[in-house]
């Protein structure tokens, strides 16, 4: 049974805010090895390459909530803040 993900992203930027903005969710795997291969083939493609420290493989554990958000969000907050 599986009971985490691996989710498989790119980002590139000098700041926090570009980061954020020019994150790409390239897929979302069952085992690391696959995150891991998979950012192997796009490490070479346009614009990628030009980034390749950009990629980032995160664990997601199923089935588990939050624990950024256990006691809510700020609606008038902006984003990074």
């Amino acid at each position: 049974m599986v009971r985490s993900i691996f989710v498989l992203n790119h980002t590139h930027g000098s700041s926090k805010e570009e980061r954020e903005e020019n994150q790409k969710r390239l897929g979302i795997y069952s085992i690391f090895e696959k995150a891991k291969k998979a950012s192997e083939r796009y490490v070479h493609k346009v614009g990628f390459k030009d980034y390749p420290e950009g990629f980032i493989i995160t664990e997601r554990i199923l089935d588990e909530e939050s624990q950024i958000w256990k006691n809510g969000f700020n609606p008038n907050q902006k984003k990074g803040s």
